[in-house]
Parts: structure tokens; sequence; C-alpha cells
């Protein structure tokens, strides 16, 4: 039934998504509501709509303006992201490896546990150290 739904139209974009965005934000403040509709209506015609090349020309101008500012944006949440998923491998692999840094350029560096005495080669800077696994 809904396979065909957006056959011929424009879709979603990164304006559409800050103007939902800005719909939730708008939401909560009072008498805001009245935009928040009125952003979300305009994020739902721009997904519908067939004129594909107008709402290009507004994509541009969009990311003119604002795209700087939405790639610091995504920067810093990737940041966040890659620095959890560290974590996560970390935690995930603690009864298996040993994780140290280099001394010499601080890089992290991954052992297996119980092979004993290792001299590790640091593959950024060179720096030979020996390890007890």
């Amino acid at each position: 039934m809904f396979r065909n739904l957006f056959q011929g139209r424009y879709g979603v974009d990164n304006l559409s998504i800050a103007l939902v965005i800005l719909s939730v934000v708008l939401n909560w403040i009072p008498f805001g509501w009245v935009l928040s509709y009125v952003a979300f209506g305009l994020a739902i015609f721009r997904a519908f709509s067939r004129n594909t090349f107008k709402r290009q020309m507004e994509l541009q101008k969009f990311n003119t303006l604002f795209g700087p500012a939405i790639r610091a944006v995504q920067n810093f949440f990737s940041r966040i992201r890659s620095t959890f998923m560290t974590k996560r491998m970390k935690w995930n692999q603690r009864k298996t490896h040993i994780f140290f840094k280099c001394a010499k350029c601080g890089k992290t560096l991954r052992l297996p546990r119980g092979k004993g005495k290792l001299e590790v080669k640091c593959p950024t800077c060179g720096e030979k150290s020996r390890r007890n696994t």
C-alpha cells in the first residue's frame, strides 16, 4: 500500500530534519506551538513535494547559511560517538587484552593477556617497550 508513497516526491533532507527539530524546540516554548505546527507542516510539505528543483534550491541556500554550523554539530556528536565506541570496545575486551599508552606518543596499544613478557613496537612512533601481560 505504501510502497510507492515517495515515488516522484522530493523526500527528506537536512532542511526538513532541521525544521522538525525546530518544531520540537518551539513546542516547549509557551505559545510557540503555533510556529511549531507551521515548521512541521513545512517539513511535511517539502517531503511530499514534486517540485524537486525548488526544494534543491532551498536546500542549497540553507546549506550556504547554516552549513558550517551543522558540520560543527555533526563533528561534535561524531567525536562523542567515537569516544563511546572506543570505551565500549575496551570494556568488551578487558578480560582478553590489556590496554596501555605508548610512553613517547601516547597512542593506546593493545596486547593479549597471558602471554608473558612481550616487547612491543609502537606503530606510530616506533618506540619499543617491554610489557608483562
